[in-house]
């Protein structure tokens, strides 16, 4: 949408400014940084997946002699 601001003096155009920068500052409050998360070391992921494959493993054999 487009709208137009009709200004007959310096007084609304300061007044114009002023709203401008008040808009402007609201949009940055609402802005937020993002900051990096670490990722656990890829050694830890691998341990996890032997841990479950040995689980799934142990699971399946288990099952097989019943």
């Amino acid at each position: 949408t487009t709208s137009f601001i009709v200004v007959e003096n310096s007084a609304q155009w300061r007044i114009l400014e002023r709203k401008e920068e008040q808009s402007l500052n609201a949009k940055s409050t609402f802005e937020f940084e993002e900051t990096k998360t670490s990722e656990p070391p890829e050694i830890i992921l691998l341990g996890l997946l032997v841990l479950f494959i040995l689980m799934f493993h142990k699971k399946i054999r288990n099952n097989t002699h019943l």
